[in-house]
């Protein structure tokens, strides 16, 4: 029970990732524009930590309802109405459209743009990467920088590349048995986990 709980909390992160981010970096926009503007502080009443707290909870359950919502219908009557208001915003839109697409393509539940995990020598180094699209003689991978995944490197492979045992030299590449969340969650974590 506890597991399928956890599970919707995270599928709704994962709903939530491409919104979060986006007005993320638009409040970190405003922000700096205010800050320049005027210091503005906004001091917080004890009285009012106590709300806080209690909001909190909300949102965790919140998150955890749309985790839920997603893994019965695939979508969420509340995500298709914070697109619907997101993609009509211009700059917004863009930055959006960015991350909803890189979460899409390391989502291993999309057959469409993910194609599996795979093991490359970069930068003299063994590292993990994701083949996101595959054209006549060359496959496309995204190789994620730690520990912010949404940023990284979009490289070109040569098919003929491909071996099936040990990478030995450059432009090398073999596919591995490993999920993306496994291979996401060993580069967030900087390889400890």
């Amino acid at each position: 029970m506890m597991k399928k709980i956890f599970s919707y909390f995270i599928k709704g992160i994962i709903g939530l990732i491409p919104f979060v981010l986006t007005y993320y970096i638009l409040i970190q926009i405003i922000n700096g524009i205010n800050d320049i503007i005027k210091n503005f502080y906004i001091n917080i009443d004890k009285d009012f930590q106590y709300y806080i707290y209690i909001l909190t909870v909300v949102v965790i359950l919140f998150i955890t309802y749309l985790g839920y919502l997603i893994d019965k219908h695939q979508n969420s009557f509340v995500l298709k109405i914070l697109e619907k208001i997101t993609i009509k915003l211009p700059i917004i839109k863009n930055i959006y459209n960015i991350f909803k697409d890189i979460i899409n393509i390391l989502n291993p539940n999309n057959k469409n743009n993910y194609l599996g995990v795979i093991e490359i020598m970069f930068a003299n180094y063994k590292t993990y990467a994701f083949l996101i699209k595959e054209d006549k003689e060359q496959y496309i991978a995204f190789i994620p920088t730690a520990p912010n995944p949404t940023s990284g490197y979009v490289i070109i492979l040569d098919k003929n590349k491909e071996v099936k045992n040990e990478i030995k030299n450059f432009g090398e590449w073999r596919r591995i048995n490993i999920s993306s969340t496994e291979a996401m969650r060993k580069i967030i974590s900087l390889g400890i986990n």
